[in-house]
């Protein structure tokens, strides 16, 4: 239970508080949601499409006050202030006690490979933790979140203040003692993460994306939020060689900074000899051999990336190059071959510039004789950038395109399509589909001799962002693997 007036005090000593109701009260909860409200429960009204029956449906749940920048005509003792998103995290941190400074937390943001390089920081951290009769680690990520007591399948990447603080005090209660966050530019540029304090930080690479009216307004915009991570890590990872690179290097002078690249000898680790064999990427780390199941240079530097991670924490080379190894992440960078080596399936999260070129690149070096067909889409509402940066490179090197929805949410996803099509470089043969599925099936028809299918954007996850709401689909992963089984059953 926390106080009412201790919670004004505190607002008002960070100067966010405009007025309140001067009435003392045991807060129990606090939360944003109102379906989530119980009693005694503290409510935030907050967002752009707030209506005042949100509040009043948290009041008859049994909210005993609420926290906005407006005030509304229900009847609940109030407080006002200057900026919800700040009162969220000042009180967050007071309500949860500042969980972050009890656990080992270790951030991860970047335009491509955060879930990837938070998954095998997992992963590595969890071998160790097993094998000491420790509690695994607990993440946060666009894959997956554990805290110990919530575990579920994620539908974004780096939740508000209020959650985010929830489950880190899930952890601290549940004996976990490290928190591997993947963090968004939306969470850096709105402060979603408050007060926290990373033990180190990684930014993986900052490239053009994300651009657009409900998300950053502008390229400059979007890179100064993902610098933000310097400022909240104690010491910082990051990829020598990426764009803005001169940007994250110039920021870093108060902290411990600690560089990787590949083929760079004046980089703190240096990758060399990578070599894709056999479905298998090997690489030396500072001349220290590794591998693993995961194609693309890219993912031979997210692996790098963890690997510093886990040495921070006194891990040895031993556990890191097993669980790396050993490691499989479902749909993440995930390549199958069928039995007559005709025809290569590729899965990938892949959903912007960065990611398209690295996964062509490498189509291109290990499997040029091949052709490629494509099956990607859009978001609806974000990311617009996208939309020509996808058709532009897509279009570069694919020989047919099938385009399908990708979370289309309040726009039809054929008019995202066609938007698509329409910066197309060169002309060349593609359909567009209603349902994913569908496009995906259609490729696996058309597919003769040697060629690839590249399956990107939505990879194992079993949902689609439709309307406001999230409605269930069968994943690329599931729809790939029935297909690859009945090709090879033929």
């Amino acid at each position: 239970m926390k106080s009412f007036l201790e919670i004004v005090d505190l607002l008002k000593s960070k100067d966010v508080l405009v007025e309140y109701t001067d009435q003392d009260l045991e807060i129990k909860d606090i939360t944003y949601d109102s379906r989530q409200v119980e009693q005694n429960t503290l409510f935030f009204a907050k967002g752009l499409h707030f209506k005042e029956e949100y509040l009043q449906s948290a009041k008859d749940l049994g909210a005993c006050a609420y926290i906005s920048e407006k005030k509304y005509k229900i009847d609940l003792p109030y407080i006002i202030v200057k900026d919800i998103r700040k009162a969220m995290y000042i009180v967050a941190d007071y309500f949860f006690d500042s969980p972050d400074k009890k656990l080992k937390m270790i951030g991860v943001t970047g335009t491509k490979g955060k879930s990837t390089t938070v998954t095998m920081v997992k992963a590595i951290l969890d071998k160790y933790l097993i094998e000491n009769n420790q509690k695994k680690a607990g993440i946060i990520s666009t894959i997956l979140t554990y805290d110990g007591v919530v575990e579920k399948e994620s539908t974004i990447t780096t939740p508000e203040s209020i959650e985010l603080y929830r489950h880190l005090s899930n952890a601290i209660n549940s004996g976990i003692e490290y928190m591997v966050v993947e963090v968004s530019s939306q969470a850096l540029k709105y402060d979603r993460l408050g007060y926290i304090k990373f033990d180190i930080g990684a930014i993986l690479n900052i490239d053009n994306d994300h651009i657009g009216e409900l998300e950053h307004p502008t390229l400059e915009d979007y890179v100064n939020s993902k610098l933000k991570m310097i400022d909240i890590s104690e010491k910082l990872v990051y990829f020598k060689s990426g764009n803005n690179v001169e940007k994250i290097e110039a920021k870093t002078d108060d902290i411990e900074k600690i560089s990787y690249d590949i083929n760079n000898p004046n980089a703190d680790f240096n990758i060399t000899d990578i070599n894709y064999e056999n479905l298998i990427n090997h690489f030396k780390i500072n001349g220290k051999e590794f591998s693993i199941n995961l194609f693309g240079d890219f993912n031979v530097a997210n692996a790098t990336c963890a690997y510093i991670i886990a040495k921070n924490f006194g891990l040895n080379d031993e556990v890191i190059k097993e669980t790396l190894e050993k490691l499989k992440i479902e749909s993440r960078s995930t390549l199958f071959v069928t039995e007559d080596k005709k025809l290569v399936v590729t899965l990938d999260y892949a959903h912007n510039r960065i990611s398209f070129e690295e996964n062509f690149k490498f189509f291109k070096k290990n499997y040029p004789d091949y052709k490629i067909f494509s099956i990607f889409g859009a978001s609806g509402g974000k990311g617009l950038n996208r939309r020509k940066d996808l058709g532009e490179v897509a279009s570069r090197y694919s020989e047919k395109i099938y385009l399908v929805p990708d979370d289309p949410n309040y726009e039809n996803p054929i008019d995202i399509s066609e938007d698509i099509a329409s910066y197309f470089e060169k002309k060349l043969d593609y359909e567009i589909f209603e349902k994913r599925e569908d496009g995906i099936k259609k490729a696996f028809i058309d597919a003769v001799d040697y060629t690839i299918l590249f399956i990107a954007g939505k990879g194992s996850e079993h949902y689609q962002l439709k309307n406001g709401g999230y409605e269930k689909i069968k994943s690329d992963y599931e729809v790939a693997l029935d297909e690859i089984d009945k090709y090879n059953n033929k």
